[in-house]
């Protein structure tokens, strides 16, 4: 019997040195598989959100990654904020992904950049920026929150 190799690059972030990858990999694991994918490449990086694109290490493991294994054509990751923090990274990267043909599935959202056409439509797009938007947003409210603790403490 004869399978098909389906090849994912799982990449998972975590903001300190404290949080681990592994409910990330678990969880990205378990759902790529019900997709067909049943080899993994793992990127972790422990690393702000917020950096730009050439201080991510984790992205730039990824794109080296990409470039060297062409066979691993798809990036996983649980939710957009686990590729950063910023809507121009994130477009940025989104942009990288493209030119390289390379699929980005987002899970917690269910969000697939490409269409079968290898293609992002308006509809990708759109979904795209609003959850850049989203991670963000977040971001910068949690900043908020922690000023107002540290301010009344």
């Amino acid at each position: 019997m004869i399978t098909s190799t389906k090849n994912a690059i799982l990449l998972v972030r975590v903001s300190t040195e404290q949080q681990d990858y592994d409910s990330q990999i678990y969880d990205l694991k378990n759902h790529m598989s019900s997709y067909g994918y049943n080899e993994f490449k793992i990127i972790q990086t422990k690393e702000s959100g917020l950096a730009d694109l050439n201080d991510k290490l984790g992205a730039n493991e990824l794109f080296k990654f990409i470039s060297e294994n062409p066979k691993y054509n798809t990036v996983v990751a649980t939710e957009m904020s686990r590729l950063g923090r910023r809507q121009s990274v994130l477009h940025e990267i989104k942009e990288r992904l493209y030119r390289n043909r390379i699929q980005l599935y987002v899970k917690d959202s269910n969000f697939w950049l490409l269409n079968e056409n290898g293609k992002v439509t308006e509809t990708a797009e759109l979904a795209f920026t609003m959850f850049s938007l989203f991670a963000e947003s977040e971001i910068k409210r949690k900043k908020d929150r922690f000023a107002r603790a540290r301010k009344d403490l």
